[in-house]
């Protein structure tokens, strides 16, 4: 394994809901959004949703695409479609991630209705069917 000492993040980006970029820097993850987020191509900012500190983040990145590989959008690409708190469980793994930060959206991803009851998992509305989110509503009433 690498002993390469980084982050793990997740971001999202409201033009690609239900869809996740799980990659690693060596930098901070709020400073590695910006840097996405500059290009012309890319219709609007990235958030960081979710990061943790990781001893090997190289090997750990690897290890977590690996695991997510039937929800990757694209072959060379670090994006992953699914329900965040999916990704979120992904990355933590059992443990091996040291994190003290959660979003809002990760909250929420933790605990539907926790950070807004009408509309629980907002951020990720075109992802699940009505029924589901209804389920959800009802659970939280």
């Amino acid at each position: 394994m690498s002993s390469t000492y980084g982050f793990i993040y997740i971001m999202g980006s409201e033009a690609m809901p239900g869809v996740y970029k799980v990659g690693m820097t060596a930098h901070s993850p709020c400073r590695r959004a910006v840097e996405l987020s500059r290009g012309t191509g890319v219709p609007s900012e990235y958030r960081v949703l979710f990061y943790g500190e990781h001893e090997s983040a190289l090997a750990w990145e690897q290890s977590v695409h690996a695991n997510l590989a039937d929800r990757r959008v694209s072959e060379n690409r670090e994006f992953f479609q699914g329900p965040l708190i999916d990704i979120i469980r992904a990355v933590e793994g059992d443990g091996e991630l040291i994190s003290s930060w959660d979003s809002d959206e990760a909250k929420e991803a933790r605990n539907p209705g926790c950070m807004w009851r009408s509309r629980p998992l907002w951020f990720e509305q075109n992802l699940h069917s009505p029924g589901y989110i209804e389920r959800v509503r009802r659970e939280r009433s």
